[in-house]
């Protein structure tokens, strides 16, 4: 691209990410999406019917206020059975005013081979299912929600094969999405637990709420009862010949796996994945301890960088924000949109249109040198981008990668520190693309563009001023720019990796973190010209003090 004489503004021509800490705008927040999920029933004890899985409800706008605190309460799931007379429904998740209500128990033998009971559907979202010689329950429930809000839930479990049947089997649980088997397929086997209910608010479509698989007997031809899709636990199986017995698998598409059951005599029923709503399987024979139900969840998702606090995991997705609570917590929207000297930086938001933002770890802060920057303090801070596929420049494709930055003290002992790049999370693996610096490397110290190949500059590094760093990958070339001027060029005939990795600033999940500011960073998907590089050099030198 060529470079008009006398031209002042920042290239913007194959821009895909762009973030700069003058420009934080925290937009106040008045609608989310809301996701909630009830904790999972546990599976019935010996001769067991599968859990019910918990409620799921849905609202795509749900009303909060700038400043506002909302208490978010994670349904537990039932804990396994031990007992005949166990009944460990899940429990409630609640959250701005609703209550997705937990999955019912399923049914367990009142005594050695006589009939069981059924599932404890009325008292949870859906049905556990029921015990051999014993129909599905009848009992559902009605949900009474606020308008707005989508409920999946009510759904029955399945019914036990009568006992004048041997080889019979019992109930799966109910799922948020359908119903718990009766009897399956393959015969006398343990029914299948209800598929759960599907959501894609994670960018992912996963099933949530599924039921727990029921347990079989009599024969070890016949499988006992898989978790349903979604998360549900697989029922244990009641050993017969050893390795010719077939326990239930854990269900699967779930935001996490549902446990398999165990093989032989008196096994356990697998547990419902954790944190998806799911029902646990069934315990075998007379005395095998039911799966505990999964624990329910509550994810809240909006447009936009971070606007709020609260959650376990705190994420980024096609220009999204999503905070996932796995446990009782607190969501809190921003009542300001302005960032104060010292305030914690949450996130950047991404310039360039393309909703890469940024979210914060460890709670960096804002400074005002270099006309608004992030301070990171050199042990536990980084800003963390999503990855994607616009982020995931393929092979032997071209790349520029630009950041500013200062660094205040440098790393003790002398180590690597990459500030902006993007990686594996674990240590040693695929570093796409980046840029790093070290106090000591090649004697003076060094910095580094590298692309899976390393690509050092000339100049060292020092503390106290502001760097401007560029890496320049064009087809098997390399180029490394500091303040502007082109310092080294490298050839590398090799492939360059690619993968969908997060991005990050501060910190490369490899050797150490960066001790000092960093105030704008910016990636194209095409090789800068040397003339745009200068161009964009000599936009932003005056605010840097160049």
């Amino acid at each position: 691209m060529s470079v008009a004489a006398g031209s002042t503004s920042l290239i913007n021509d194959g821009l895909i990410i762009s973030v700069d800490a003058g420009s934080i705008q925290y937009d106040l927040l008045n609608k989310v999406q809301v996701l909630l999920v009830g904790g999972g029933g546990s599976g019935g004890f010996g001769h067991g019917g599968g859990g019910g899985g918990g409620a799921v409800l849905y609202n795509p706008k749900v009303v909060v206020s700038p400043g506002g605190s909302y208490s978010i309460t994670i349904g537990l799931g039932g804990t396994g059975a031990t007992s005949n007379s166990a009944i460990n429904n899940g429990q409630p998740t609640q959250a701005f005013g609703v209550t997705a209500l937990g999955g019912g128990a399923g049914g367990h033998e009142t005594g050695d081979d006589t009939s069981g009971r059924s599932g404890q559907g009325s008292q949870g979202g859906n049905n556990g299912g029921s015990s051999y010689n014993v129909g599905a329950a009848t009992t559902t429930l009605t949900y009474v929600v606020p308008a707005g809000w989508k409920i999946s839930a009510g759904y029955t479990g399945g019914g036990g094969n009568p006992s004048t049947q041997f080889y019979y089997g019992c109930g799966g649980g109910g799922g948020a999405g359908g119903v718990g088997e009766s009897v399956r397929r393959d015969a006398y086997g343990g029914g299948r637990g209800g598929p759960g209910a599907p959501n894609d608010i994670l960018g992912t479509m996963y099933y949530w709420g599924a039921g727990g698989g029921g347990s079989a007997y009599g024969s070890p031809l016949y499988r006992s009862g898989d978790g349903g899709l979604g998360g549900g636990g697989g029922a244990g199986s009641d050993g017969g010949s050893g390795s010719n017995s077939y326990a239930g698998r854990g269900g699967l598409r779930g935001y996490n796996t549902g446990g398999a059951g165990g093989t032989g005599n008196n096994q356990p029923g697998g547990s419902g994945g954790t944190n998806t709503g799911s029902g646990g399987g069934a315990g075998a024979n007379e005395n095998g301890n039911g799966g505990a139900g999964g624990s329910g969840i509550a994810i809240i998702k909006y447009d936009g960088p971070q606007k709020a606090t609260g959650g376990n995991i705190i994420t980024n997705n096609n220009g999204y924000t999503i905070h996932i609570f796995t446990s009782t917590g607190i969501f809190a929207p921003f009542s300001s949109n302005a960032s104060t000297n010292g305030a914690i930086v949450y996130g950047l938001q991404d310039l360039s249109g393309n909703g890469n933002h940024m979210h914060s770890s460890g709670n960096p802060t804002y400074n005002t040198d270099g006309g608004g920057s992030v301070s990171f303090n050199g042990s536990t801070q980084l800003l963390i981008g999503p990855g994607n596929a616009i982020t995931n420049i393929s092979a032997y494709s071209d790349i520029t990668v630009d950041v500013w930055f200062k660094i205040t003290a440098m790393p003790s002992p002398s180590n690597w520190v990459k500030v902006w790049g993007k990686q594996s999370t674990s240590n040693g693996g695929n570093r796409t693309w980046g840029l790093w610096y070290n106090p000591t490397a090649l004697g003076p110290g060094a910095f580094l563009y590298q692309r899976n190949y390393n690509c050092f500059a000339t100049t060292a590094p020092s503390t106290g001023v502001w760097w401007n760093l560029v890496g320049v990958s064009n087809r098997n070339y390399h180029s490394i720019y500091v303040n502007g001027v082109l310092e080294t060029t490298v050839q590398y005939d090799g492939d360059n990796p690619t993968n969908t990795d997060t991005f990050t600033a501060g910190y490369g999940y490899a050797h150490t973190y960066h001790n000092g500011l960093i105030s704008s960073a910016r990636t194209y998907n095409r090789a800068l010209s040397n003339a745009e590089i200068l161009q964009n050099y000599n936009q932003m030198r005056s605010r840097y003090g160049r």
